[in-house]
């Protein structure tokens, strides 16, 4: 088999831009970290987080009263008010009322998000919770759907007092809320878009992590030093304690092993081993808080609070990679693993975007090309099969394809399939499998040439109908696809 000059350049262009994979010492790993960009502004975000189909959500809290949507691009294409009426959405309630959004969640493949309010404001709300409060005796407030169509508040959700850090299962079956002040979790059924259940877990839960399985859940008691496993079926808890003082965020690693969590009284970062049920801990700078798991499960990226700065760990041995500096109260975080950038929130006014070289490493060759083209979703390859011939266009063939409807003739055996993820990682694959088939998608797996775990909703022996659904769904499910061949 013999690649085409077109695929060929692409390839020379992505070693003269990378080089080979295979060839980055840990040296270089170890300093894959750079600041790209900072957004500034009337902003004071409390948290970021990425949609996974290219969109950035900064929660500003009462400070700003105030949700930031961000692109690729980092541009700011909407901005959603925390007022609502909540008559307007079959509550009680005429007067209009100012939430404060703390976190945010997404389901549905990004299509819709979920906003914690740390309280909410106006008439009917007179005894609002507080970081040091801890009784079921203060108001409780309302989590809001947005849809990311419209990027309109389009449902809310009455939970428990002081919603902080939220999270969808990977079924889509429930929302978990951790209110804070109400020392309990709530558990929102998303098929009903309510809450279902309400869980006491003692004081100040804060973060979240569901299986990939979504059978279980752990939180994090902030007010102690135990994590509470939730069983999502009976709602049974197993409390695992002495994990250290203070608890605040965790992350679970793609094999459902290892749990990841922030030790806000001890200033450092554990590594718990659930079958083991050991943990080793490491400090990285003054106060850290959110954390950030890549999709590989390799690097764990956390924000220092105290100490203007983000630290990146690598999982395998649990050592300090590097620490990088940010701008003043680095908050938040989160990955654009597509990417391999990493957005911190800093709730002194800015978010800061740094690019990490090691993760975009963990992409094939071609994709690192079109990603350091700019653009790496319009490379979409026509497949002729002559002999031991293959060929590829570029996008400008494939737009003067379409203008004149060109139609292939292809082998019987050639199929065609319509993408819309790309993971190192079967388990997370297998997630968005799972998502898209509840969706009415007769969705798939297919393993790529260069082992990556690819995520299907539509097959066709002809390529040509595949490209005009292309152009549909990427208006339709307003998210990235493209076209693999396979045969």
């Amino acid at each position: 088999m013999q690649l085409g000059k077109h695929l060929t350049t692409v390839l020379l262009l992505g070693s003269a831009f990378f080089g080979n994979s295979q060839e980055i010492t840990d040296s270089e790993k170890h300093y894959s970290l750079q600041l790209i960009k900072t957004i500034s502004g009337s902003m004071s975000p409390k948290s970021v987080v990425h949609s996974g189909t290219g969109y950035f959500l900064s929660q500003h809290m009462m400070y700003k009263h105030k949700i930031l949507v961000h692109n690729r691009d980092y541009e700011l294409i909407a901005t959603i008010s925390d007022k609502i009426t909540p008559s307007d959405f079959n509550h009680e309630g005429e007067h209009e009322l100012n939430g404060a959004p703390v976190e945010c969640t997404f389901s549905h493949n990004g299509k819709y998000a979920w906003i914690s309010n740390y309280n909410m404001t106006g008439p009917g709300f007179k005894n609002p919770g507080c970081d040091a409060c801890n009784s079921s005796k203060y108001d409780s407030s309302f989590i809001y759907k947005v849809d990311m169509t419209s990027f309109q508040i389009t449902n809310i959700i009455a939970v428990g007092a002081v919603p902080k850090f939220m999270a969808t299962s990977p079924n889509d079956s429930v929302l978990l809320v951790s209110n804070w002040s109400s020392g309990d979790v709530s558990v929102v059924s998303l098929n009903q878009e309510k809450e279902i259940k309400r869980i006491k877990v003692g004081a100040h839960p804060r973060g979240i992590a569901i299986t990939s399985d979504s059978k279980k859940a752990y939180v994090a008691i902030m007010g102690s030093s135990k994590i509470v496993e939730l069983d999502l079926s009976t709602y049974a808890k197993n409390i695992i304690p002495n994990i250290g003082k203070n608890p605040r965020h965790l992350c679970l690693d793609p094999k459902d092993e290892t749990l990841y969590i922030s030790l806000n009284g001890e200033g450092k970062i554990g590594k718990y081993n659930l079958p083991n049920k050991t943990i080793v801990k490491i400090k990285t700078g003054s106060m850290p808080r959110s954390m950030a798991l890549c999709e590989s499960g390799q690097f764990l990226y956390v924000v220092n609070y105290g100490g203007k700065s983000m630290s990146k760990i690598k999982t395998s041995n649990f050592s300090i990679q590097n620490t990088i500096e940010t701008g003043n109260k680095p908050i938040g975080i989160t990955i654009d693993n597509k990417l391999g950038r990493i957005w911190v929130a800093c709730y002194s006014g800015k978010l800061n975007i740094f690019q990490d070289s090691a993760l975009i490493q963990e992409l094939d060759l071609v994709d690192r090309t079109l990603l350091s083209m700019g653009n790496p979703n319009a490379f979409i390859p026509k497949i002729k099969h002559e002999s031991s011939t293959l060929e590829s266009v570029d996008s400008a063939s494939l737009t003067k394809q379409r203008e004149h409807k060109e139609v292939e003739s292809f082998s019987s055996n050639t199929k065609y399939y319509l993408i819309i993820g790309s993971f190192n990682s079967k388990a997370n694959a297998e997630k968005e499998r799972l998502r898209w088939e509840k969706e009415g998608f007769n969705s798939k797996i297919i393993r790529s040439n260069s082992n990556r775990n690819l995520v299907s909703i539509e097959t066709a022996k002809d390529k040509s109908k595949l490209l005009e659904k292309l152009k549909i769904f990427k208006e339709k499910l307003q998210t990235d696809l493209w076209i693999y061949s396979q045969r």
